[in-house]
């Protein structure tokens, strides 16, 4: 099980648009996008984050042989189905019930048709087939509900993510699939993996060190990309159209151009400096960002009001976890109700143990297992 000092190692997936380099620049590029709306968020004057999440529900994730798993590296809810991807020690996705009872999993790692060799992403379509990429293969696989392998689709492009639209998909592409200069960063296609438009591009310099997950995610009816470490967070509607581009400014506390290429050089320097930034794409419900950042050698979660313009923030300690404070949050279902997720450590660590439900608590102790927490947001 991921232990909980893990989730405290920034992610090592560099994002930078580069101001001595226009042409490399998201911001830039952003202008070039047609109508969507553009916003400027200061966090001068942020508030302590306090807790306006409501738990509604805990759920504890069966363990047995066929279902254990290691670590949440994406999360999905479909039909009241949850998917859990992990992506580097079991490689599969899992499915359980709304009660957390194990259904199936998906995919296995091998060169038989339907297996992969690098499980990336994975995304459920309205029928209720799972569609996992195969970042090594350059292949998306697909298996339908009932967990049987249907077909496997080959791209021309490496994908470190992707999300399926109402006429094609978004891909999220790394800087070593192949493309002339100047590397593309995210490309939309349609069924067939026809490149339909580009956006974005890496720096020359950019150094892809590791991937992160949930580049692109569900954001209510929108899709929200963000790749760390980047000011920037942009939303596209379902056909994949850029709707909006939301730039925060994290004023003296910002992360210098030349370190967001380059993270090993951040991770050396970071520790003597206040820099802010978000260390995995937030999420977005309602018009608020919330997500985890990282400031000097604090981490914390960073809530963002798009609409108002006000922030909150709190910095925590691995012995001072809250879970009403949504400190590990994975999933914005349906946009009424957050996911987050606990596991022993968390528990352990947590200010407010005792509201965890006993047969909940017992559970996640006995089978050294995963629990989700679903809670609202603000007045009822």
């Amino acid at each position: 099980m991921r232990k909980i000092y893990l989730f405290f190692i920034p992610l090592l997936f560099i994002f930078l648009y580069s101001c001595s380099k226009p042409q490399n620049s998201e911001k830039q590029n952003e202008s070039e996008l047609g109508n969507s709306t553009h916003r400027q968020i200061n966090l001068k004057g942020t508030e302590l984050l306090d807790p306006q999440f409501k738990v509604k529900k805990y759920v504890a994730l069966e363990v047995i042989p066929e279902s254990y798993f290691a670590d949440i590296d994406k999360l999905i809810i479909h039909d009241s189905t949850i998917y859990v991807m992990d992506a580097f020690v079991k490689k599969k996705v899992f499915a359980f019930d709304i009660e957390g009872n194990f259904i199936r999993a998906y995919g296995a790692i091998g060169d038989a048709p339907g297996e992969y060799q690098k499980l990336t992403d994975f995304e459920v379509d309205d029928n209720g087939d799972v569609q996992i990429l195969d970042r090594q293969q350059q292949k998306i696989h697909i298996y339908n509900k009932s967990g049987n392998f249907n077909e496997s689709k080959s791209t021309e492009f490496r994908a470190a993510a992707f999300k399926l639209l109402e006429d094609g998909y978004l891909f999220s592409l790394v800087p070593s699939s192949g493309e002339a200069s100047p590397k593309t960063k995210l490309i939309k296609t349609d069924f067939e993996f026809n490149v339909l438009q580009k956006f974005f591009n890496y720096p020359d310099q950019f150094k892809d060190l590791k991937g992160d997950f949930n580049i692109l995610n569900e954001a209510g009816e929108e899709i929200l990309y963000h790749k760390p470490v980047s000011d920037s967070i942009f939303l596209f509607n379902s056909n994949g159209e850029l709707i909006q581009s939301v730039n925060i400014d994290f004023g003296n506390n910002t992360v210098p151009n030349e370190l967001k290429n380059d993270y090993s050089i951040l991770i050396e320097k970071q520790s003597n400096a206040d820099f802010l930034y978000f260390s995995q794409p937030p999420i977005l419900f309602k018009n608020i960002l919330l997500g985890h950042i990282y400031e000097g050698g604090r981490k914390g979660i960073l809530l963002i009001d798009i609409e108002n313009q006000k922030s909150k923030q709190k910095l925590f300690k691995p012995n001072g976890l809250d879970h009403s404070l949504m400190e590990f949050p994975v999933y914005n279902w349906n946009d009424s109700l957050l996911v987050s997720y606990v596991e022993i450590d968390i528990m352990e660590n947590d200010v407010n143990q005792e509201q965890f439900p006993e047969e909940f608590q017992n559970y996640i102790q006995e089978h050294n297992g995963l629990g989700l927490v679903f809670s609202s947001y603000g007045a009822e």
